[in-house]
């Protein structure tokens, strides 16, 4: 049974499974993959910069930027990942605790997720440090590299999911998108207070526990950006472009568990209302559904387009210290419970065609993929960007091109390292634990 765990035949059949589990939240498969999608264009973006262009990207008069527009679109779609996380923490660990009484085994409980995510995590990492400079070449190649990585000197600091706080440099941190992996673990290891909690007092718990946590949440973000006059849209510039050696959004805010947690929050929140509603919500007016969508879409596109003043090509004008707090506090929020609108009504029967299209079986083996994708892709564009011999043409044909070579290569690496690591350390785990967390 030890040796079938690193079976690649074995591995891979799981990974095409795609049959469903009763109760599961179909729904969120296709939510993540296609946000997987999303990131990957989004740092198609950003990461085609390093290689410099000869050309600005191109701006579309009726969106204002859409150069921008797209990736704040990526920065507010990473959210997905959080609150999708939180959800199914909540909603199967809820279904746990039922079959055991309302008891949680914290051992059982850390040592999965830790296990989970860290024997790849680390691999990820040894290949980056010790393989990364014999992927590509060429002038620009070579003024990226360093004779000492961040991991070689900060790798302990992801291995304890501590990078997101030291180095206080986010620049000097070893894989610096895997600030998510640290919210991640982070937010899972405050998690049994709301579970425990809410088992036990039910929705009076959940209020006493999730309250405070998302209103401090607020408080921390609104300080923050005020105090630091950080401009939150990102991409700001003018009197919003960050300073090369002052405070920066992105250090400041963005990768820290205190002002990230709110998606974590609404999905643990909605877990919380599937399980302890297992029938739907009984008869609800249609015209509720109706203004429930209308306003779910009032709350993805004001996110999105609400820096819209800083990026239009004509009188563009920064957010001033208001704006930027108030964005930076709420646009989280927003956006989370928008996406719990749409998972709602899919899981509870009113999703109609998105329900349809999110719930396809298609897209389970991807959506078992997308870690080890969003591990993975970064380094897939840099080795490619960074290996450029000329500056680079933009233009959205480029741009569709490198996503779709960088997608395709990204998941085909991802399934790579997945049976051959990922699932075979899910599979010892279920061996030592004796558990099938499939039918759990």
């Amino acid at each position: 049974e030890f040796f079938l765990c690193f079976s690649i035949i074995r591995n891979t059949s799981r990974i095409m499974d795609t049959n469903v589990p009763p109760g599961a939240i179909t729904s969120i498969n296709g939510m993540r993959v296609l946000s997987m999608f999303w990131v990957i264009l989004g740092h198609t973006f950003i990461w085609q910069l390093i290689g410099g262009l000869e050309s600005k990207p191109g701006y579309a008069p009726a969106f204002g930027c859409m150069y921008e527009v797209r990736t704040v679109a990526f920065f507010l779609l990473v959210r997905l990942l959080v609150y999708s996380v939180g959800l199914l923490v909540a909603y199967l660990s809820f279904r746990h605790m039922e079959k055991k009484d309302g008891k949680l085994n914290l051992f059982q409980f850390y040592f999965h997720r830790f296990w989970r995510l860290t024997p790849s995590y680390m691999f990820v990492i040894l290949f980056y440090d010790k393989m990364m400079g014999f992927l590509g070449d060429g002038p620009m190649w070579y003024l990226q590299q360093e004779p000492n990585t961040p991991c070689n000197k900060y790798w302990w600091t992801n291995l304890l999911y501590i990078n997101n706080f030291y180095p206080t440099n986010f620049g000097l941190s070893c894989l610096d998108w895997s600030w998510y992996l640290a919210n991640d673990m982070q937010f899972y290891v405050i998690s049994p207070i709301i579970l425990i909690a809410t088992a036990r007092f039910g929705r009076r718990g959940l209020l006493l526990t999730l309250l405070p946590l998302l209103l401090g949440s607020f408080v921390a973000t609104a300080v923050i950006i005020g105090h630091y006059r950080l401009n939150a849209g990102l991409l700001g510039g003018g009197e919003n472009a960050p300073q090369a050696d002052g405070p920066n959004f992105m250090s400041y805010v963005y990768v820290k568990p205190y002002c990230r947690i709110a998606p974590y929050l609404v999905g643990m929140a909605l877990g919380y209302l599937f399980h302890r509603h297992k029938d739907g919500p009984g008869k609800v007016p249609k015209g509720f559904y109706l203004v429930g969508w209308c306003m779910a879409f009032i709350m993805a596109v004001a996110p999105l387009y609400g820096p819209y003043s800083e990026y239009r090509k004509i009188d563009p004008k920064p957010f001033n210290r208001t704006e930027n707090v108030f964005y930076g506090t709420f646009s989280r929020f927003s956006w989370a419970l928008a996406l719990a609108w749409v998972i709602f009504c899919c899981h509870t029967g009113y999703g109609g065609l998105v329900n349809k299209i999110l719930s396809a079986r298609f897209w389970i083996p991807l959506s078992r993929l997308t870690y080890m994708a969003y591990l993975l892709h970064p380094i897939i564009l840099f080795a490619y960007f960074a290996s450029f011999k000329t500056l680079m043409f933009y233009s959205d044909v480029n741009v569709s091109f490198y996503f779709l070579a960088a997608l395709c290569v990204a998941y085909l690496c991802a399934f790579i390292v997945s049976v051959t690591i990922e699932m075979p350390m899910t599979q010892l785990e279920k061996i030592l634990f004796k558990t099938d967390r499939k039918k759990d």
